[in-house]
């Protein structure tokens, strides 16, 4: 029954602190925890990457707020960061320049346990999930890439408007958007 389910959860989410996929840094989110902590509508990640500030910036050109408006949509319930690791050369120009635009913008969510490569993609879904778990309490979490663009507001009331069930299991589930439709498609990530 649904008992079990929230217990292998739990055990779950022990596992994953314990192998360190729960980020716990302290940037980015909330860092409340308990009954207290605020219940957001939605976590959006876009994944992006070291080579991909025009795409941030079109994303902030178009349907992604900035600055003041970006407190006011997460007030609203609705929390949006661009997702991504560390270079495999620490410290280094692609990490400073990640900084000094995050700086700026406020807008990442940067995985500092996680180095960004092609062939760790499948480990920056679950840093991802797991650190956006952890800073914010929503409803849903979604991943899509800095390639997409959609209209914002017609987002919002597609989650209004259809509740989702995922069963829990062993596996994390990968949201993505279709840019065309705004359909969402779920993917199991080993």
């Amino acid at each position: 029954g649904i008992g079990r389910k929230i217990a292998e959860a739990e055990m779950d989410i022990a596992k994953a602190k314990s192998e360190g996929y729960l980020w716990g840094n302290g940037t980015g989110g909330t860092g409340t925890e308990g009954s207290s902590r605020k219940k957001f509508l939605a976590v959006i990640g876009v994944y992006t990457g070291f080579g991909s500030r025009l795409k941030r910036n079109t994303f902030r050109g178009s349907w992604m707020p900035r600055g003041d408006a970006l407190k006011t949509l997460e007030e609203k319930g609705v929390v949006i960061r661009f997702v991504i690791g560390r270079s495999p050369n620490r410290g280094d120009s692609l990490d400073r320049n990640i900084n000094e635009e995050n700086r700026k913008t406020n807008d990442f969510l940067i995985l500092e346990s996680h180095e960004e490569a092609a062939e760790e993609l499948p480990k920056k879904v679950k840093f991802f999930f797991s650190a956006a778990i952890e800073a914010w309490d929503a409803e849903f979490y979604v991943k899509i890439d800095d390639n997409i663009n959609l209209d914002l507001g017609n987002f919002k009331f597609q989650f209004l408007s259809v509740k989702l069930f995922f069963p829990i299991s062993d596996q994390l589930i990968s949201a993505s958007l279709s840019p065309d439709s705004l359909l969402l498609s779920i993917s199991w990530v080993n």
